[in-house]
């Protein structure tokens, strides 16, 4: 019984200070070395607020926007509903000269729908920033969060056929609203609610 009331306190503890942590220092997944291309991805950091979510996708490998013109995407995908299916993704692409990107919602049905242009940048020689509006996204309000997932594809000298890379490799990324859980944590599938 003692060990089941320190457990509480210490989840109710730890919920009670998130809104002072949240923003502080950036969730990060990491990804092995694992996919051939321009765009391996290394690592995804996370951050941000709650209605624009920061994202910074670092890659093993440098690489020049202008280099990637119509061979290199980014997607992050977005499961809002809580279907299998993702609602809404992210992609960022390059002209030549910068990079560009927008929010579509991904309709089962219908053609897909843009939501918002999405301002992308460089932070570095292998990374590409773009901030989400998740408050431009429509979900349940009964839902508690959402997932997310990135994905690269590269086109080029070495992938005749497209070379992708995911992070996380398997499963989804969940994000829950402001005071449901302390962080984010890759997962397939919901904590039981009970």
């Amino acid at each position: 019984m003692r060990r089941k009331v320190v457990a509480v306190a210490v989840a109710v503890g730890a919920v009670s200070v998130l809104p002072f942590l949240a923003g502080a220092e950036p969730e990060v997944f990491k990804d092995p070395d694992d996919t051939r291309g321009r765009l391996d991805i290394k690592r995804v950091e996370m951050g941000g607020s709650n209605d624009r979510v920061r994202y910074k996708i670092v890659t093993y490998p440098r690489w020049k926007t202008s280099a990637v013109r119509d061979q290199a995407y980014i997607v992050i995908l977005f499961d809002t509903f809580g279907n299998k299916r993702f609602d809404y993704y992210a992609l960022i692409g390059s002209n030549g000269n910068k990079l560009y990107g927008g929010l579509w919602r991904d309709r089962k049905n219908k053609s897909d729908r843009k939501v918002a242009n999405l301002s992308a940048w460089r932070p570095g020689k292998r990374s590409v920033g773009v901030r989400i509006p998740i408050g431009r996204m429509r979900w349940p309000e009964t839902r508690a969060f959402y997932r997310w997932r990135a994905q690269t594809l590269f086109t080029g000298k070495n992938c005749r056929s497209v070379c992708f890379d995911v992070v996380p490799n398997s499963g989804r990324v969940t994000v829950y609203r402001p005071g449901a859980s302390p962080t984010p944590t890759p997962t397939e599938t919901p904590p039981d609610a009970s």
